[in-house]
């Protein structure tokens, strides 16, 4: 066979970019799309029960939401939610908020067609839920299309919490002409913290208001996820002790990228090496370690997770290890670490599972328990 020329490797260099966007769109960052855009259920669903009647002001157009989902009445809530605007802004800001790099036409390209279904699935589920009140499925046909739109549904209502969040007061709103933002004060009794969300809303020809975007959807986001990861830290400290009393982590591990030396388009691992100790005399069969490569500021660059199985016997017994992971040069973040290297960045890992040859396994919560009624 003969070799690749430029315009053929230019092809197959766009289509493993498509699929690596897809792949990224579609893994942890599909899941936590999911998340985000679920909190939009949330405000205009649970919080806004709580609204009082202030006639031609925003917060009386938030009321009459309330009152159309109560009567199960779609026209009246669409007459004061624009659903297409507010879920795609939505998925803008999750995928911004997750470093993926935009400006990049095939990752553009790739956040399109995912909008293309995510938007449309979540907006059909919003209306389900308005006129039946549940989250009922709709039967979709198969095809090949790697987003299922009842999966979208699903993890909406599955990851977003919305039973966790309490109504606590409606704060500033500011006005902008024909544009009001409103601050709802809400209480998420699975982390027990306050937080501020946003709505944007935009006047009517007949002097109502309309929702169209969670303004501080991003932040709002960010600020919850760090709520949740000192949840679990705090929840987790009983498991971590156990962790440590059978195996440690001997030394910091040296995080170094490499090349596969590819001279028309070079693949790259972030691979760390690290010094394992055992502190049992029961065999270990798998554990699984969690890294981190932080900057100066302290910004998280790069996390991943890794599993490692084996049968690793000898109580205070040293084992030399190490994790590798593929770098996505299509997002921003890691394309950095391709091209500044790790010299000067800060590795912070921890071990968050270990399983024993007794089947004794001890495990990290990753998710918070649910919160008690």
């Amino acid at each position: 066979m003969g070799t690749l020329n430029e315009e053929q490797s230019k092809v197959v260099e766009n289509k493993d970019a498509v699929e690596t966007a897809a792949g990224n769109l579609n893994g942890n960052n599909k899941r936590k799309i999911y998340y985000l855009i679920g909190i939009v259920i949330a405000v205009l669903v649970a919080v806004i029960f709580y609204f009082c009647y202030w006639i031609k002001t925003p917060t009386y157009s938030l009321n009459l939401i309330r009152t159309a989902v109560e009567k199960h009445d779609l026209v009246k809530f669409e007459e004061h939610v624009d659903l297409n605007q507010l879920y795609g802004r939505a998925v803008d800001d999750l995928i911004s908020a997750n470093g993926a790099d935009a400006s990049n036409p095939l990752v553009a390209g790739m956040m399109q067609m995912f909008k293309q279904v995510a938007v449309p699935a979540l907006s059909d589920a919003t209306k389900r839920y308005v006129e039946t009140g549940n989250f009922e499925k709709k039967e979709v046909p198969k095809n090949n299309q790697k987003i299922d739109p009842n999966e979208v549904a699903d993890s909406m209502k599955d990851k977003t919490g919305v039973d966790t969040i309490e109504f606590k007061g409606v704060g500033n709103t500011k006005k902008d002409g024909k544009i009001a933002v409103v601050d709802i004060k809400v209480y998420d009794k699975q982390v027990k913290k306050d937080f501020i969300i946003q709505v944007k809303m935009r006047e009517l020809d007949n002097g109502s208001w309309k929702v169209v975007e969670i303004s501080n959807l991003k932040e709002y986001v960010q600020e919850h996820d760090k709520a949740v990861a000192e949840k679990l830290t705090e929840l987790n400290k009983p498991v971590a002790e156990k962790i440590a009393s059978v195996l440690e982590l001997k030394d910091t591990p040296k995080a170094s990228v490499i090349s596969d030396g590819n001279p028309f388009f070079a693949s790259y691992t972030l691979k760390f090496d690290y010094p394992i100790l055992l502190k049992t005399i029961t065999p270990i069969t798998e554990y699984t370690i969690e890294v981190k490569l932080i900057d100066q500021s302290n910004n998280i660059l790069w996390s991943g997770t890794g599993n490692v199985s084996g049968n690793f016997v000898g109580e205070n017994k040293s084992f030399s290890m190490w994790n590798t992971w593929k770098l996505n040069q299509f997002i921003e973040k890691e394309a950095n670490i391709i091209k500044q290297g790790v010299g000067d960045k800060k590795v912070v890992t921890k071990i968050t599972r270990v399983k024993l040859s007794d089947g004794t396994e001890y495990k990290y919560l990753v998710k918070l328990p649910p919160v008690e009624k």
